[in-house]
């Protein structure tokens, strides 16, 4: 059974854009539609207003961010859940510790090669200044390498990192199911 519409609230555009290539094709394989929203230039007031519209329309939704400099994924998801009204703990996803480190942790040997990038092995501790360093000089802008990268992303690297796409598109089909499961009863 199709499940409803999801909803992937996501911070920035690098976010989006991963979130898009990635994970989107996944996910609508299991939801009437998904839609990928950026919320970090959204007023909170407006953050909520979509929140309650969500639930009011009866969709899904995830919440996804940076762990940031909290100390742990239960105190991002406090603080996070603190300041915006409506924001359930239960439908978010905190990303350690930022996005880029997703964006490397599909690099596989071969893709790699070809984009003369020698990913780190553990892609858990790699930062934006991490990744920034990581880019050949060959790209002269960020977003270009980011859309390199995207373009031979594979899923087979992430298999076994226990924070990564992987684990992202389970537990976002997961957290969408219980939702389902809590509205009919």
């Amino acid at each position: 059974m199709m499940r409803h519409r999801l909803y992937i609230l996501v911070e920035g555009p690098d976010d989006e854009r991963f979130f898009r290539h990635v994970l989107q094709p996944h996910l609508e394989s299991t939801h009437q539609s998904v839609r990928i929203v950026t919320y970090s230039q959204r007023p909170r007031k407006r953050l909520e207003a979509l929140l309650k519209g969500i639930h009011a329309e009866g969709a899904d939704y995830i919440y996804v961010c940076d762990i940031n400099s909290c100390p742990c994924v239960t105190a991002r998801k406090e603080t996070v859940t603190a300041s915006v009204s409506g924001l359930k703990e239960s439908q978010m996803v905190v990303v350690v510790p930022e996005i880029e480190s997703w964006y490397l942790a599909g690099v596989d040997d071969e893709s790699g090669r070809a984009l003369r990038l020698r990913p780190p092995v553990d892609t858990n501790s790699i930062t934006k200044e991490a990744f920034n360093s990581l880019i050949p000089q060959r790209f002269s802008v960020r977003t270009d390498f980011m859309v390199e990268v995207l373009k031979s992303f594979s899923l087979a690297p992430c298999a076994g990192m226990p924070r990564s796409p992987i684990s992202f598109a389970d537990s976002g089909s997961a957290k969408s199911e219980r939702v389902a499961q809590t509205r009919e009863s």
